[in-house]
């Protein structure tokens, strides 16, 4: 019965170890039917992978080191492969195999756990597999008990458990066991998830993606991320097609936390093909934008906690560095580093709404879904578009500021769309302006985006000079300058002058409205200007146009995988061709020449050649010269990659080598023999229809499309001109010149009146604005129009002549009556009142300069000047000069007395300036270079121009001390100075002071030995004039004692141990066995003796000699080598 219960309780307990083991048996085979998931093709056509290869589903064992799964696919309707995947901690051990109908055997090298790679089919497979030497894989998903979770790992102590939710599953090693029961941020799995999935539905949302949505590219698909540990990774971390790795052992750091690395590695799905921009690479810049707008959503305001700012010295310094790329060094943005690009698109993402970026993602998706598309956007120009579309805000200017690459099409659509231009506040605002406002809008930086409208409550306004900086001013004369912000026109301005100055305009961001020409074609070289609440000195470049993009070809050049490396454009109206080199590797299969262009002129010879190897070329900007009759030839290895366009027909043929002649018109293919004026003429009518069918263009009357309609149309020749321009007329605006003088004339004219009457003047009507009216007016043509208008302004001119009299008239009495009122009994001869001073005659003075009669002008000057000299006579004038040194910027001082203005005498030579007031003047000398030698002289006038003072201005040399450095030992320390005004000397040893020590003729010394005792004080030597006023201090240095000391052999029994020393040795010992004794003799030729007869000193004896400073330090020992 014993015998039975013990056999009954091993039993028990060796089943009960299978069960805590968890151990997973060679049993038979089983079966395991795959989800699937629809095909997200609209994602893949964009670029966007999103962990698409991620999602994997596994079989719920971990194979043990030598363990093996033997699987097979048995679904008769499945016709492809399933990837099976052995993932451990190492991509060097892991193994990845693709399955079909015939069994396949997989040994794990490591403990690996075995995953089959999840299908987008239609048809789910079917799996037949068998394992061995495995283990049951520790499991967890959201919501599920963790408890439960880790009994089991605890049991079997795996080499890994999976871990995951709807969003996400993670490869977890077991050394990360104890920190996934105990994490520092979550309290439990369950809120670790949360995370991830607030962190994939942010990225879902910014991405514009749903399982509902309103479009079918908009459509999420329900995959998994895959993350996990990889020792042999790359960098930090990384994004992969197949998973998402932290690189090292463990995920505890990047996948248990809410860290900046799984925010960014997982955004790396959320890219797009966009980013494939040449002329701006957002790599490893566009996923953070995701990753900071989800800080943004976390942290808040609390801006030094994001990674945008935080692993800088301070917020500030990314504004600080923004302030120096973009004000300073004006460096284009495409050369910016990672955090500033994301600081600027977070500038306009921030401005325009995260609905805007959504509405990006949203809108390059279905346009990447569009039949034959070809993804040649400008990333900034699809920013610019469809964040106006969301948020009516033109992004354009801050674009231009930073110098983004934008297209020549995108620029005009911005600029005559009804988006509301936006600008940094500190391009704007200055100092307390700047505070007030990004205090009020709760800016995150003083350079956030702000538009006009946000401004408008605080009435800033400013002056603005603008320059018309054009080589023919008529041009433009009588023509109007509109400033605009998006469909609203704030100021129309008629051009008078080529410089003008605009009074109190808004402080805002604006768009130019301006003509492009009369008989001639301008281009402007700014599109928008900022009104700042400071000094606003404009300059508008205005070039005359050469070509337009109707003249323009462009040829493109791909490579392996179709991607660009080289695009040329060919404008035979400018005679200009130029090649754009933007990769330098175009094709790695090629080590030798993969494409060529040349330029050979109508004689054969070469202007131009470029040969780009396939392997590795030169990157750069290439241009040549053409003309009509040269001929360009193309060679490109793999020609179906070659493009020119422009033209309806083919203008490539089947051959490697393809030659272009240069017409007037375009190019001609000499093989497929298109017509290059047919290709003009229809880009011309494209670019017609194009204007026509775009509203924002069509209706503006100085749209610049429109200018190079013109142009192009006047390029061709008759009775092609004719026709286009009967055609196209409606879209122009006839201007004559003798209209335009006409209308502005008259618009002018009108304004110097009260109203449309022309009866009154007004009472701010000046000379000045009379007089340009009239330049109008003497230049047109129509004689009625002209005498129409020259009587109106003949009666503005009689008008102003007749108030300006009146005015000159009261002038003249006020100053008359100021003058006598100096005087007693109001006698201009006779003498002035006590009461009379220096500020009532200037008053007078002021009222006499403004008096217009030249003779009573000079009259009454001539009165004012009597009473100064009675003023000077009664209070001379008088100055001190405060002490000049040489490199003084200015001479300075203080005087007394009714001086009125200064100059001064530098070796004979007169030089007027300075300024002087309340007492105190300054005379800048900095560009005169004075020296010691230099005779000066400041001279004082009165109010009648006359000197009535003048000072000799020493020019003392500029304070030069010298203190010997000081040496532990020395009695003195010591110093020269070239200042005679020094008469006394102190110093300060570590905050003692002490007064006393010699000066004479720049030499000083004081006695420091008792006082400076060792190389580590601080002693500072102080210079003072007679009145104990401080001139100078300066910090003494103390020299590092230096000594060397040296033995000769010491003879057992002899009287002296002896040697030499140098340096600062002032004290000897010698230690015998230890024992030191203090003693000895220095000569002043560098020997020393030290007595030992005394010592029975031993061969056997360890002997050594110290050298030691005045204070008893050591410097130097040596021991001795003793003798029989």
């Amino acid at each position: 019965m014993i015998l039975k219960q013990l056999v009954v309780a091993c039993a028990i307990a060796l089943g009960l170890l299978i069960a805590n083991t968890h151990e997973v048996e060679a049993s038979e085979f089983k079966s395991k039917d795959l989800y699937t998931l629809e095909d997200p093709t609209w994602f893949r056509n964009e670029g966007f992978t999103k962990g698409i290869g991620h999602d994997k589903q596994d079989f719920g064992v971990l194979l043990r080191p030598g363990g093996t799964i033997e699987v097979r696919q048995t679904n008769a309707n499945f016709k492809e492969l399933v990837t099976i995947e052995l993932l451990n901690d190492d991509d060097k051990t892991e193994k990845a195999v693709k399955v079909g109908s015939d069994w396949v055997s997989i040994k794990a090298d490591v403990a690996s756990v075995p995953f089959a790679v999840t299908t987008y089919t239609t048809i789910k497979p079917t799996l037949e597999y068998n394992v061995t030497n495995a283990t049951e894989l520790p499991t967890f998903k959201a919501g599920e008990n963790d408890s439960s979770f880790f009994r089991t790992w605890d049991g079997n102590q795996s080499d890994f458990a999976l871990i995951s939710n709807n969003y996400i599953q993670i490869l977890v090693p077991i050394k990360d066991k104890k920190y996934l029961m105990n994490m520092e941020k979550f309290a439990n799995m369950d809120e670790l998830f949360e995370y991830y999935d607030t962190v994939f539905e942010t990225y879902n949302e910014l991405a514009g993606i749903s399982f509902t949505p309103s479009r079918p590219t908009d459509k999420n698909v329900g995959n998994k991320y895959f993350a996990k540990a990889n020792k042999s990774g790359p960098a930090a971390a990384y994004y992969g097609g197949s998973n998402a790795a932290t690189s090292g052992a463990s995920i505890s750091e990047y996948w248990l936390n809410p860290h900046w690395g799984n925010l960014h590695e997982i955004a790396h799905g959320y890219q797009g093909s966009f980013m494939n921009d040449i002329t701006f690479s957002t790599v490893e810049v566009w996923n953070n934008i995701y990753a900071n707008a989800f800080e943004q959503k976390v942290a808040g305001n609390n801006y030094a906690e994001r990674w945008l700012y935080k692993y800088q010295p301070s917020p500030t310094n990314v504004e600080n560095t923004f302030q120096t790329k973009v004000y300073e060094d004006k460096i284009p943005l495409s050369s910016w580093d990672v955090v500033m690009k994301l600081y600027a698109l977070t500038m306009m993402t921030d401005k325009a709404g995260l609905e805007a970026f959504s509405h990006f993602n949203q809108e390059y998706r279905q346009l990447a879904n569009e039949p034959n598309f070809v993804n040649t956007n400008l990333l900034l120009d699809m920013l610019s578009k469809y964040y106006a579309e969301a948020s009516d805000f033109n992004m354009a200017p801050f674009i231009d500021l930073v110098q983004g690459s934008s297209s020549p099409r995108q620029e005009i659509q911005s600029l005559y769309g009804t988006a509301k231009n936006v600008y940094p506040a500190a391009g704007l605002l200055s100092e307390s302006n700047l505070e007030r406002v990004k205090n009020a809008l709760n800016l995150e930086s003083k350079w956030s985006l702000v538009d006009n409208s946000q401004l408008e409550k605080y009435h800033f306004s400013s002056d603005a000079t603008i320059t018309f900086d054009i080589d023919d001013f008529s041009q433009l004369q009588g023509q109007v300058l509109r400033l605009k912000d998006g469909g609203n026109t704030l100021q129309e301005i008629i051009i008078t002058q080529p410089t003008m100055v605009l009074k109190n305009i808004p402080v805002g961001i604006y768009s130019i409205d301006i003509p492009y020409g009369l008989d001639k074609i301008y281009k402007i070289d700014k599109y928008y200007i900022p009104i700042t609440d400071e000094t606003n000195v404009i300059n508008l470049k205005m070039s005359e146009l050469k070509s337009t993009e109707v003249g323009t070809q462009k040829m493109t050049f791909k490579g392996l995988g179709d991607i660009i490396f080289a695009t040329a454009t060919v404008n035979p109206e400018s005679g200009t061709f130029s090649l754009d080199v933007t990769r330098g590797s175009p094709h790695s299969y090629f080590d030798s020449s993969y494409a060529i262009v040349e330029i050979f002129d109508a004689a054969g010879h070469i202007k131009f050649r470029r040969d780009m190897n396939g392997l590795t070329t030169q990157i750069g900007h290439f241009d040549a010269e053409i003309e009509i009759g040269d001929l360009i030839r193309v060679t490109h290895q793999e020609i179906s990659r070659f493009s020119v366009s422009g033209s309806t027909t083919s203008l490539v043929g089947n051959q490697r080598i393809q030659n272009y002649e240069v017409t007037k018109y375009g190019l001609e293919n000499t093989s497929t023999n298109n017509s290059a004026l047919s290709d003009y003429k229809d880009r011309l009518v494209k670019f017609a229809d194009a204007i026509i069918e775009d509203n924002r263009v069509n209706q503006q009357e100085n749209a610049i499309p429109k200018a190079y309609l013109e142009m192009a149309i006047n390029y061709l020749d008759e009775p092609d001109k004719k026709l286009y321009k009967d055609k196209y007329g409606d879209l122009f605006v006839v201007k004559s010149k003798d209209t335009i003088l006409y209308n502005s004339a008259l618009a002018l004219l009108e304004s110097l009146f009260n109203d449309s009457s022309k009866d009154t003047l007004k009472t701010t009507t000046t000379q000045a604005e009379i007089d340009v009216v009239q330049g109008f007016v003497n230049q047109i043509v129509d004689v009625a129009k002209k005498a129409e208008l020259q009587k109106d302004l003949d009666e503005a001119q009689k008008q102003l002549a007749a108030k300006k009299e009146v005015e000159e008239k009261t002038r003249q009495a006020a100053a008359e009556a100021a003058l006598k009122a100096l005087f007693y009994g109001n006698d201009v001869n006779g003498t002035i009142k006590d009461t009379t001073n220096q500020v009532a005659i200037e008053n007078v003075q002021g009222l006499i300069d403004v008096v217009t009669d030249p003779a009573l002008k000079v009259a009454l000057q001539a009165q004012v000047d009597k009473a100064q000299a009675q003023i000077n006579t009664r209070n001379p004038i008088n100055g001190t000069v405060a002490k000049y040194t040489v490199g003084d910027l200015n001479i300075t001082g203080t005087y007394s007395g009714p001086a009125t203005a200064l100059s001064v005498d530098i070796n004979g030579k007169r030089y007027y300036g300075g300024t002087i007031a309340d007492g105190r003047f300054k005379y800048y000398v900095g560009d005169k270079n004075l020296k010691p030698s230099d005779v000066v002289t400041l001279n004082f006038y009165d109010a009648n121009k006359q000197i009535q003072k003048s000072i000799i201005v020493t020019v003392f040399e500029a304070l030069k001390i010298t203190i010997a450095d000081y040496k532990i030992g020395d009695n003195y320390l010591t110093a020269t100075y070239n200042d005679p005004e020094i008469t006394k000397i102190g110093i300060v040893v570590d905050g003692t002071k002490y007064w006393g020590g010699d000066v004479k003729d720049g030499n000083a010394k004081f006695f420091a030995a008792d006082k400076i005792k060792s190389a580590n004080a601080d002693v500072t030597m102080n210079f003072y004039d007679a009145s104990n006023n401080l001139i100078a201090s300066k910090k003494v240095t103390i020299a590092t004692a230096s000594a060397e000391i040296s033995t000769a052999n010491y003879t057992v029994g002899a009287t002296n141990i002896t040697g030499t020393f140098a340096g600062d040795i002032r004290k000897l010992a010698v230690s015998i066995n230890g024992t030191k004794y203090y003693g000895g003799s220095l000569t002043t030729n560098g020997t020393y003796k030290f007595y030992a007869l005394d010592k029975k000193i031993k061969a056997t004896d360890t002997v050594i000699v110290y050298g030691y400073d005045a204070n008893n330090g050591l410097l130097s020992e040596k021991t001795v080598t003793i003798v029989e």
